[in-house]
């Protein structure tokens, strides 16, 4: 994922709802099947503004 990307990602949302570290997303690479995928970066809006 682009550091623009990032940036822009952090400048809607706050920097402290967008994870992009790797030990940060490990907990996210599942989803209930049994492939696993590192995803580039996870973001928690705090509304849906």
């Amino acid at each position: 994922m682009s550091a623009e990307l990032l940036k822009a990602l952090r400048d809607v949302v706050g920097r402290e709802h967008v994870l992009h570290k790797p030990e940060d997303l490990l907990v996210y690479e599942l989803d209930g099947t049994i492939d696993r995928s590192l995803p580039d970066a996870v973001v928690f809006p705090a509304n849906t503004e």
